[in-house]
């Protein structure tokens, strides 16, 4: 169920008609342009996924195609409404395609536009303004995230291993966002609302999730970077902390500054100075010697 008036608003914004003549002296063939809707294009972005599953190369294509099967319909004289067909899509002109194409891309902005959408960070996430209401995004924990990513897992005809991940990001939605309702309290988001999300709604609580749930692609290589350069970085020294005493990162996160420094201070310098193992052959040579002498023993080392 849908609580948001401005996501009502937006997802029920009328279509744009675009016409053009089949033939110069034909009838004009009549357009009808809808805005897509998020769970839509989730759909079509993992289908438009280049072979190695990188939504980086995406194929433009394959993403027009997708775009205009969705969400264009073609009107007859009676007002009767159908989807094109393959060949009819194939026989799109160029100008006609982009023209299509960029209504939508102009029908989103209008929902951006009636969506009013803003965020502001607190303690635990985001509240993002969705025009007269709130939308209350907080990340997840791993558990959580987990028995979602199980879920979103299979194996395809081929033994290959597959991501279903647009079912994986509405199920980060549903587990991670809720509404603020007039009372106070919060309410669900559900997985048939997020389908029908307008797509900037969609896009923005996504991109902030993300933030929130992921952590950045470079972040890995600054690690192994201090790492290597024998450089200080919070996450380093959380993990120094977590192997050399049993903690967790949240007992870490807990500590005073100082004693976590002193901690840490403690465990390199033990580390540092650890003894060395018992050398086997000066133990057989000690115990060699007879009680009651005094001795001394040189080993050239």
């Amino acid at each position: 169920m849908v609580l948001s008036q401005a996501v009502n608003q937006a997802a029920e914004l009328p279509p744009v008609e675009v016409c053009a003549s089949k033939q110069s002296q034909g009838p004009a063939e009549r357009y009808l342009v809808y805005p897509p809707v998020w769970g839509a294009w989730l759909t079509l972005m993992d289908l438009a996924e280049s072979p190695d599953g990188d939504r980086q190369g995406l194929e433009v294509d394959r993403i027009l195609r997708g775009w205009l099967r969705s969400t264009v319909r073609l009107s007859d004289a009676a007002g009767r409404e159908r989807s094109l067909a393959r060949r009819e899509l194939d026989a799109l002109p160029v100008a006609l395609s982009d023209e299509l194409a960029q209504t939508g891309v102009e029908l989103m902005e209008r929902q951006r536009q009636i969506l009013g959408l803003d965020a502001e960070a607190f303690d635990s996430g985001w509240r993002m303004s969705v025009g007269d209401d709130e939308l209350e995004l907080v990340p997840w924990t791993l558990g959580t995230r987990n028995a979602e990513l199980r879920r979103c897992l299979a194996l395809d005809s081929g033994g290959e291993l597959t991501l279903d991940l647009g079912a994986f990001e509405r199920a980060a939605m549903c587990r991670c966002a809720n509404w603020r309702l007039a009372d106070g309290s919060l309410g669900p988001v559900t997985q048939t609302e997020v389908s029908q999300w307008p797509v900037p709604l969609g896009e923005e609580a996504s991109a902030r999730l993300e933030a929130l749930n992921d952590p950045a692609a470079e972040e890995g290589d600054v690690l192994a970077a201090c790492a290597r350069a024998g450089q200080e970085h919070p996450d380093l020294a959380v993990a120094e902390l977590c192997l050399g005493y049993g903690w967790t990162s949240s007992d870490v996160a807990a500590l005073p500054a100082c004693d976590a420094q002193r901690a840490l201070a403690a465990l390199r310098v033990l580390r540092g100075a650890a003894p060395r193992a018992a050398d086997p052959a000066q133990s057989t040579a000690l115990e060699a010697v007879q009680d009651g002498l005094t001795t001394i023993l040189v080993r050239d080392d």
